[in-house]
């Protein structure tokens, strides 16, 4: 019997990470879910919303054992599309405290079926987690919501932009490193949780925009190659505060380093991304 995972019919992003299970084939545990024409960047699938679709597919394959994520990898291998997908599960390590499994997320190409994303995760119970706990290095401090302002995304480039609030730094226009930070929350006043984390480390308006606006004159896109979470804290709330910056630009490549913290300043998660900065023209399928 098929089961559906992650649904509130009140909330347009719950019902845009839907996912379906559809059995256990030789071990590998089988879902289908369906990529939402709104949640684009141009003509591509966010790479955010994607991860947030294949973490329901991972709380559903693990809701028996572990409730939470504890981290997750992922390698971006083409540009994902509008339209039905498949996720495949495999398990690799099956741990009382954590266990590890990897997942393969498919779209057709015409008959034939294209591997589009690999991730990697680890499941735990992040209310369960114990030990030391220490701050080693200084980190961005958060941005007073006092000093932003309403960003309004191009709405024909960040088909998202009326699911999604956001409150820019002002501040960060005089800094001249490549750092953003910002307010956002959805904008039906959903509730925070672990699934949406992997949306809102990648609702990220790149630090790097900020010498390429100043120097090329172009606009361009920002594709993820690779995309990290480590989760610290069960998220609470509507409203996350996030903190990016990158340091080096070699080549069309470089890491966006970044954190997320709920109203009450408590760190959620800490994310790598690897992107490419390439023109908005290739945004193309």
């Amino acid at each position: 019997m098929n089961e559906t995972q992650g649904v509130d019919p009140t909330f347009v992003f719950d019902k845009a990470i839907q996912v379906e299970y559809r059995g256990n084939v030789n071990g590998i545990k089988l879902y289908s879910g369906y990529c939402d024409q709104e949640w684009r960047v141009r003509q591509v699938m966010h790479g955010g919303y994607l991860l947030s679709m294949i973490l329901n597919a991972f709380t559903h394959h693990f809701r028996n054992v572990h409730p939470h994520p504890i981290q997750i990898s992922a390698q971006f291998l083409k540009k994902s599309m509008v339209g039905s997908c498949e996720i495949e599960i495999h398990d690799i390590k099956a741990g009382k405290n954590q266990s590890v499994a990897y997942a393969i997320f498919k779209q057709k190409n015409g008959n034939v079926m294209e591997e589009k994303i690999h991730a990697t995760v680890m499941f735990g119970d992040l209310n369960k987690e114990e030990g030391i706990s220490q701050p080693y290095f200084d980190v961005m401090p958060l941005p007073n919501i006092s000093y932003c302002e309403l960003l309004k995304p191009d709405p024909t480039i960040v088909r998202m932009h009326d699911r999604i609030k956001v409150m820019v730094d002002t501040q960060d226009k005089n800094s001249k490193r490549a750092e953003r930070k910002h307010w956002i929350k959805f904008t039906d006043e959903r509730q925070l949780d672990v699934i949406s984390m992997g949306a809102f480390c990648d609702f990220i308006f790149p630090p790097t925009t900020k010498y390429l606006e100043n120097n090329l004159g172009e606009i361009y896109w920002f594709p993820t190659l690779t995309f990290e979470i480590q989760f610290k804290n069960l998220p609470k709330g509507q409203w996350v505060a996030g903190s990016f910056r990158s340091r080096f630009l070699k080549n069309s490549r470089h890491e966006v380093d970044g954190e997320l913290w709920d109203e009450d300043g408590n760190l959620l998660c800490i994310t790598r991304h690897m992107c490419l900065i390439v023109p908005m023209k290739t945004n193309k399928l």
